[in-house]
């Protein structure tokens, strides 16, 4: 395989060639070369001095260029131009202005269009629409994987094996990728911002930032470009603006010019397919047309947004991906890097790339598609493409020029990780040793030879035969070979013995560091061994490094010492070689306190109580931090009766701090022993040891989440007993227990209560106060508490969000819902399932079942699966809307699905049937549901009452509703009021006039409907002073009577017989 490298003849000129020092960092790399600088010790010189010259290396074929990095959250984009470059501009243009009349401004900057640009807006909108037509083509055809928690995706068959996952939890999933299908979102970024009415008009304020649609940005770049959309209209003059200041201008009187004529598009909008309407390439050929095109739009959309760019603003914040198109940034304080820069969520804004406006989403490129997938051990040597690009590739077009560098497409691919070994990392050494070579004369002056230089040599360690030398002697060469890197070694690695390997690591004239890397080679390479290093080897090296305070390289070699069975690491025995080697006092003590922690670390729980049990027998004093280790271990990763077992050793010999001490009462919070805890408090409260602000807070927090009121009050006198104040998690508990037990007015009393004592709420305390009142419907007040806490500088969550837009949508406001979730993708905040659910629910309760139902395959589309909750709502939503078979079907597929029908599932599918008018099936479902183990509630026998009270069947409704009680379920006002509307159907007014008096005995208030359905039956049967009593009552309960309780009233007067 060919790599491309030759050698400048002028590289060898030197005779001062004989050895060489150099590092591939300092490599650098200019047009077709690559320059090596090294540093040459030669006999020809004094060797308190080195020369340096630069080897170089030509590359004939340029190899590939690395694909834009990004940025994390902490730091600020660098400006497209420095801003050096940018100051001296304007100093420059300042001063060609002086003495200068100062002319008009040209477009756009004076409110009209460039002209010139008009025909390429168009283009670029039409480019777009036509790339995400053949991205939905190109899906069915080419596999695109996206990964469910980061905004990682891959185009291939298989998605990679890279652990490159940056998103929620990913350090359990150990980085690993967990693949969906991806979608058109996925591989088209959508960045979005505000559609300014008015180009040049006043910036947009935090407090209009809901009020304000927001679009694609490369669609808002085209509107101001020029393209007429009439869903987005824009103001156009056709006369300069005037300045009358820096920043501020009047419009220029157009009255004299002739009203504006509508003129039709310049050129013809496309449109954007429905997914539904997709029909993929049907054959080889046509996926090539398509991905050809697909590419040909790609790049028309790029280079026409590059050139509106030129003239028409577009700012991105440097510290997140907010993009606004305009000649200044907007006002609104959602920049999600905020917290970092305490700028209180004010963007940064600076002059946008054509990558901010249209992000590439770089991703792996895969050589050959139908060859083995990618390996992990060959990352190197892979490219990266825009997706768009790779996707196009593996359909069968032609990768345009200027992606190739990126791509890798001159590289080739090792057959294996072995060969990639040889020729990743040492091509350039390999080539160089060719005609260099260290000799042994010089080796003094280089330095120490690391382990991974070391590691070099091993592939060849097995050529060669065993050298019979004296266990001392081999010693002392390894030493001279690590410290001069001039003897070789490898001849004498399968001698190495326990007592060689302590003989090195002993050795006076080798560094503790040195001994470390030697060690840690030794370890790495057991393969080549007859024998591992012992636990005497250990302890001189542990000594060696704790002479040298490497405390964190004792920990390393402890750990790997405990962690090896063949070591038999007892404690009594590596403590005995440890005073042998080290007499120092205290030694021993910090050795084993070392050894405890380490046992914790790993788990190792029996290992760590031996050595516990002889630090106490020998008398040591063990550190109480080393015993909260330990806890803290059980506690993760043993039982609680193992805990209690330590901690009452702890107490024993008076180790016990408030800290573990707080840390037993959360573990046995956890496992709702509360009162055991309350125990232990008070046992160690009468040694003296009070319980502190965190303890407190632990049984705050099982008693608010038991809904223990009592318990609660009690704790806080305790609180205010022992002159505890409470902190901001205190009051974060209290509110968010006030909240769950619907005392919202409590919760608010508590919020003020906290700001009055200067104690500024968190994200937590502010995400409780909004989820309260969203609960109670007042939006409003969420909507402020939202505003606040950015205000505050504070980053809001995606429980935050979650509340929020659960409050919207509950009150069905889901313009607002959409623009948070928008905010949210915006910030590179990823939804989750519940608020998927909620946004169905706000869509169904609204009856946009249509939305509902496009929101659940956007959902399954982003690797999140249906359940029962999303199901149900839908299901319900198509019941209300009368589509009845849809919803049956809907459920249905759910139990294919695998997934369990619940209560909700069985009352829908009953009133379903109901009012189909099927009470057999209906009948049916009622007993199957009781059967499986779900008892009904009072909606569910609503259903039914309701469902017999329509078919005329009164007495099996009274029957059912007599039944509710020995089924421990309450009727309702629902339940009475369908009665009373079958009983005044059927003209038994007396019984409907004893149900209605069950109702007040019962203690159930009347509806509209109650009312209604009675007044009804009295009108008919012309006792209309009975109906016009009710209707008194009605009014003086507070209810409005309806148009038609009055139409009732007026039609019971026409049963009345002529007046005297």
């Amino acid at each position: 395989m060919s790599h491309g490298f030759g050698f400048s003849p002028t590289a060898f000129n030197s005779p001062m060639s004989r050895n060489l020092r150099t590092s591939f960092r300092s490599i650098s790399f200019s047009g077709n070369f690559v320059r090596l600088p090294i540093e040459l010790n030669s006999k020809y010189v004094s060797r308190k001095k080195h020369q340096s010259c630069t080897l170089t290396i030509r590359n004939d074929y340029p190899q590939n260029a690395d694909y834009p990095r990004t940025y994390s959250k902490k730091e600020k984009k660098p400006f497209p131009v420095p801003i050096v470059e940018l100051r001296r501009a304007a100093r420059e243009r300042a001063k060609n202005r002086r003495g200068q009349p100062k002319g008009s401004a040209p477009p756009p900057k004076n409110g009209l269009l460039v002209r010139s640009l008009i025909p390429v807006a168009y283009d670029v909108f039409n480019a777009r629409i036509t790339l995400i037509n053949n991205l939905k083509k190109l899906l069915k055809v080419v596999p695109v994987h996206a990964c469910g928690w980061c905004n990682e995706i891959h185009v291939g068959p298989t998605g990679h094996p890279f652990k490159s996952c940056k998103g929620q939890h990913a350090s359990f999933r150990k980085g690993h990728h967990e693949w969906t299908n991806a979608v058109v979102e996925d591989i088209l970024v959508p960045v979005e911002a505000y559609h300014l009415i008015d180009r040049l008009g006043n910036r947009i304020t935090h407090e209009e930032r809901f009020s304000i649609p927001r679009i694609p940005a490369i669609i808002e770049l085209c509107i101001q470009g020029g393209v007429e959309i009439p869903e987005f209209p824009t103001k156009r003059r056709r006369k300069p603006i005037i300045r009358i200041g820096k920043s501020e201008f009047i419009d220029a009187d157009e009255g004299e010019l002739p009203d504006p004529i509508p003129e039709p598009p310049l050129k013809p909008l496309l449109t954007e397919i429905p997914d539904s309407e997709i029909v993929p390439p049907l054959n080889e050929e046509e996926r090539l047309s398509v991905a050809e095109e697909t590419l040909e739009a790609w790049g028309k959309m790029r280079r026409g947004a590059k050139k509106l760019m030129r003239m028409y603003y577009v700012r991105v914040c440097g510290y997140c991906p907010e993009v606004h198109v305009g000649p200044r940034g907007h006002k609104a304080q959602n920049c999600g890097a905020h917290k970092h820069q305490q700028r209180n969520g004010q963007h940064g804004w600076q002059s946008a790339v054509l990558d901010d406006l249209i992000p590439p989403r770089y991703v792996w490129h895969v050589p050959d598609v139908t060859g083995p997938p990618l390996s992990r051990e060959l990352r190197d040597f892979y490219g990266k493409a825009p997706a768009v690009v790779e996707m196009c590739a593996q359909a069968g077009a032609i990768v345009p020029e200027e992606y190739r560098p990126t791509m890798r497409l001159d590289v080739g691919i090792p057959s294996d990780v072995r060969e990639a070994e040889m020729l990743g990392g040492e091509l350039l050494v390999t080539t160089i040793s060719t005609f260099f070579f260290l000799t042994s004369e010089n080796c003094d002056s280089l330095p120490p030879m690391s382990a991974q230089k070391l590691s070099r040599l091993f592939p060849r360690a097995r050529h060669f035969n065993p050298v019979s030398v004296s266990n001392v002697a081999i010693a002392d060469d390894i030493v001279n070979f690590i410290l001069h890197s001039g003897v070789k070694f490898t001849q004498m690695l399968p001698n190495l013995s326990p007592t060689v390997v302590d003989l090195v690591v002993s050795s006076p004239r080798l560094p503790p560091l040195s001994c470390l890397a030697f060690f840690r080679f030794l370890e790495g390479s057991s393969s080549l061994l007859s024998h591992k290093p012992g636990l005497r080897a250990y302890a001189t090296l542990v000594c060696r490094l704790y002479e040298s305070r490497k405390f964190n390289e004792i920990k390393e070699v402890l750990g790997s010492a405990a962690r090896d069975m063949e070591v038999n690491l007892v404690v009594s025995d590596f403590v005995a070689m440890v005073e042998d080697i080290n007499t120092k006092p205290g030694t021993v003590l910090k050795l084993c306190d070392l050894l405890f922690r380490i046992y914790a670390d790993n788990k190792m729980f029996e290992e760590a109580s031996r050595v516990y049990d002889y630090m106490e027998n020998r008398g040591f004093e063990i550190d109480e931090r080393s015993c909260m280790v330990y806890l803290s271990a059980l506690k993760k990763f043993s039982t609680l009766e193992n805990c209690l077992a330590f901690f009452n050793k702890m107490k024993k010999l008076d180790l016990v701090t408030v800290y573990s001490l707080t840390l037993m009462v959360d573990l046995l919070c956890r496992k709702d022993r509360v009162d055991e805890a309350r125990g232990i408090i008070s046992a160690l409260s009468e040694r003296g040891l009070k319980p502190n602000i965190v303890t407190y807070n632990t049984l705050l927090n099982a008693y608010t989440k038991a809904m223990d009121s009592g318990a609660v009050d009690e704790i806080l006198r305790l609180m205010e007993k022992d002159g505890i104040k409470h902190n901001v998690v205190t009051f974060s508990l209290l509110i968010d227990w006030h909240v769950n037990s619907g005392r919202i007015q409590d919760a608010e009393l508590m919020f003020d209560e906290m700001l009055r004592k200067g104690i500024s709420p968190d994200i937590y305390v502010y995400t409780s106060m909004i989820n309260g009142q969203c609960k109670a419907k007042n939006v409003k007040r969420a909507s402020f508490l939202f505003d606040e806490l950015t205000d505050r500088g504070l980053v809001p969550n995606i429980c935050t969000y979650g509340a929020l837009i659960d409050g919207f949508c509950k009150v069905g406001h889901m313009d607002a819902a959409d623009t948070l979730v928008k905010e949210m993708q915006g910030k590179r905040m990823d939804l989750n399932l519940v608020i998927y659910n909620t946004l169905i629910d706000g869509y169904c309760r609204i009856g946009m079942l249509d939305e509902a139902c496009h929101m659940q395959r956007i959902m399954e589309d982003r690797g999140f699966k249906s359940d029962e909750f999303t199901y149900n709502t839908i299901a319900s939503g198509l019941r209300d809307q009368n589509r009845f078979d849809e919803g049956k079907k809907l459920l249905f597929l759910m139990v294919e699905a695998g997934l369990s029908p619940n209560l909700v599932t069985y009352t829908t599918l009953i009133d379903i049937y109901c009012k189909e008018g099927n009470l057999v099936e209906a009948r049916r479902l009622f007993q199957e549901m009781e059967e499986k183990g779900e008892s009904p509630n009072t909606v569910t026998c609503n259903a039914l009452v309701d469902g017999y009270v329509k078919k005329g069947k009164i007495k099996e409704a009274n029957k059912l509703k007599d039944q509710m009680a020995n089924r421990k379920v309450v009727p309702d006002t629902y339940t009475f009021t369908s009665l009373i509307h079958g009983e005044c159907v059927h003209g038994k007014i007396d019984r409907a006039m004893d149900l209605l008096r069950e109702m007040s005995e019962r203690g159930l208030e009347k509806s509209v409907a109650t009312y209604a359905a009675i007044i009804s039956g009295l009108a008919k049967v012309g006792r209309s002073n009975e109906a016009f009593e009710l209707y008194e009552e009605m009014v003086d309960s507070g209810l409005t009577p309806d148009d038609r309780v009055y139409h009732l009233l007026v039609g019971s007067l026409h049963h009345i017989g002529p007046m005297p």
